[in-house]
């Protein structure tokens, strides 16, 4: 507790240090119970522009089934249902609302762990089992016209998934040869990427080896990438496709292997760092010794928005919350109000051009009041006056060492980084006629590395002996 007061107090100096905004933007979004402390951000049903929001706390006096699950049309929130537990997630799956989560009775009756409304009514939509303990349901996907549903679970109507299912026709079964793998089945979330189903969560293979993010290849689940996700208190995510790459918000530290702090992107070959190694999503500015957490990833238009536990995102104060355009991190004003607004974010959605947040700390569900915040990332990466400079390029050979091309004259500050996102090299170069002086630098051989020019452009190599 000490040192979370601590750093409220480091966070809340940081915010007040910022430029002053002209208003507080963050609102209360208005869902009709003032006892609904932990909102959930479910989903945004596009088909019939619906905005779904689950409760988080149970409110007080309503009987058995205390959980509430909001619609909201834009204009007036209407109560689904009520539910026994925590709804994890909501999906339109042929032109049903079907509902996953801890639950294990709605409206009064026993309907355990997801649930579909039909003819306004709630309905059992399969029977999920892990044994004496109750199972949850983290995310519901529906892929290529397939529901895909994925948690802490054993068996689906019957049959054994470890975790994932898929629903086929009236009943539920396994994908594939259900993953065997060697601890309880944590599978948080499924998506599909260069033709291949891939799971993230907290998982490990027979053989006793640990792997949080894992593919199906030729009908047998194998790692994405080596030596990634090894271990210790690692975890794998909520999943993304974003611009032809695969996204994964998790928990994960610089020191154990990762490229990147809470969220990294996967191109088919390597694992990548969001931006500069080293900076990103951070718990503490300048600190990568806690780990920063991503609950949420969500593709709206042309961004990709990201939430989570984090106070800092390369180095700029944030509520939990920022948002990428593949190339730059934009984020919305956290004003100076962060402690009564905590940075302990769990949701994101956009709805009708508004940018909405949920929160674990008793704020239950705000509103960004300014729609300028989504423009202005709409319009990063476009191009100002003036010229673009040239591509950055680096040139690697063992006798000359680290040369760089597309520099403007003039010294520049040069930042190696490894593919761990530790920092190799700081230094400053000479350049002439867009070249710069032969930089040395010692590290391993077949081993890939980031240059940092100035702080702002990078470019990648490997360093071959």
């Amino acid at each position: 507790m000490a040192h979370l007061l601590k750093l409220a107090a480091c966070l809340a100096a940081i915010c007040l240090a910022a430029p002053a905004s002209s208003q507080w933007l963050w609102v209360d979004a208005g869902p009709p119970l003032a006892t609904l402390d932990n909102a959930f951000v479910c989903d945004v049903d596009t088909v019939n522009d619906l905005f779904y929001v689950g409760g988080g706390n149970t409110v007080s006096g309503m009987g058995l089934d205390q959980v509430p699950l909001f619609c909201y049309n834009g204009q007036r929130w209407d109560t689904v249902g009520w539910f026994g537990s925590m709804v994890n997630a909501a999906v339109l799956y042929h032109d049903t609302l079907v509902v996953g989560g801890a639950f294990e009775r709605v409206q009064g009756q026993a309907v355990k762990y997801i649930a579909c409304y039909v003819g306004g009514a709630w309905h059992p939509y399969g029977d999920f089992t892990y044994g004496t303990d109750g199972c949850d349901i983290y995310s519901l996907r529906v892929i290529e016209d397939t529901l895909y549903a994925v948690g802490l679970f054993r068996n689906a109507d019957g049959m054994y998934c470890n975790g994932l299912a898929k629903r086929v026709g009236g009943h539920w079964e396994p994908v594939g040869p259900a993953p065997q793998f060697a601890w309880a089945p944590l599978v948080y979330d499924i998506a599909k990427f260069q033709g291949k189903l891939v799971v993230s969560g907290s998982l490990s293979i027979p053989e006793d080896s640990i792997c949080d993010v894992m593919q199906l290849v030729d009908g047998v689940w194998r790692p994405v990438g080596d030596n990634f996700m090894c271990g210790g208190f690692d975890m794998g995510g909520k999943l993304a496709v974003y611009k032809g790459e695969l996204y994964l918000g998790c928990q994960s530290y610089y020191s154990s292997s990762t490229p990147g702090q809470g969220i990294m992107r996967w191109d088919g070959i390597q694992w990548r760092a969001l931006g500069t190694p080293g900076l990103g999503l951070q718990v503490e500015p300048y600190v990568n010794g806690y780990p920063a957490q991503v609950k949420t990833l969500k593709v709206y238009g042309d961004l990709l928005y990201i939430s989570g536990w984090f106070a800092s995102v390369d180095l700029m104060p944030s509520m939990g919350v920022a948002i990428w355009d593949g190339q730059n991190y934009c984020i919305p004003d956290c004003g100076p109000h962060i402690l009564a607004h905590p940075w302990w974010s769990t949701n994101v959605a956009v709805y009708h051009d508004s940018l909405y947040l949920s929160s674990i700390w008793g704020t239950g569900l705000t509103r960004y009041a300014s729609t300028d915040i989504l423009h202005q990332c709409s319009t990063l990466g476009i191009a100002g006056h003036g010229p673009a400079p040239e591509p950055l390029r680096a040139a690697w050979s063992p006798s000359e060492g680290l040369v760089l091309h597309g520099l403007s004259d003039g010294l520049h500050q040069v930042q190696v980084f490894d593919a761990q996102g530790r920092l190799v090299l700081d230094a400053r170069a000479h350049s002439a006629s867009g070249r710069s002086e032969a930089i040395t630098l010692q590290g391993e051989g077949a081993a890939l590395y980031m240059v940092v020019l100035d702080h702002e452009r990078a470019v990648q190599f490997v360093r071959l002996e």
